[in-house]
């Protein structure tokens, strides 16, 4: 019987021919998933940084209507990046008197330099009564929407309409 392997030589070759292929593939998966990661570390600090230096809004005119079950309010846009929506928080009591909140969100943008009169709707059923509100402006920087909680307006008491 005249059994044949591979030569020494042929295995290291191959096994080495391996190790470069694999290295290669994962030094390839490796490079993008950092690239993706530093893009999207970078628009989430660019987004940050707008909310910092660009954004300053006033809120104005606020009430509620109990029976259309609507906050409404004017904002005013004194930055220099245009708003692309709010988040609100609404805080009350129920029926009950027990403490509840809810977050609505409006997406109407606000161009610098602008006023806009808005609303949102609330479940009147759930919040009996209002406490307060926190208008949380939202922005877009690199194509990245970015909530502004540092520049947040509350408001304590809310008038009916």
């Amino acid at each position: 019987m005249n059994k044949r392997g591979i030569s020494p030589l042929i295995a290291t070759v191959l096994l080495v021919a391996f190790v470069i292929t694999l290295a290669v593939l994962v030094f390839t998966w490796w490079d993008q998933v950092v690239k993706e990661r530093a893009a999207k570390v970078g628009a989430e600090s660019e987004s940050q940084i707008s909310c910092s230096l660009q954004i300053d809004f006033q809120v104005k005119d606020i009430c509620f209507d109990a029976v259309t079950k609507f906050i409404s309010f004017s904002v005013e846009n004194d930055g220099d990046a245009p708003l692309h929506g709010f988040k609100v928080r609404i805080e009350g009591e129920d029926s009950s008197g027990e403490k509840v909140s809810g977050v609505s969100s409006i997406s109407e943008d606000v161009e610098e330099g602008s006023a806009k009169k808005t609303a949102v709707a609330y479940d009147s059923s759930i919040i009996t009564s209002i406490d307060s509100l926190e208008i949380i402006p939202v922005i877009r920087a690199k194509g990245v929407e970015a909530v502004c909680i540092e520049k947040s307006v509350i408001v304590k008491s809310v008038a009916v309409c």
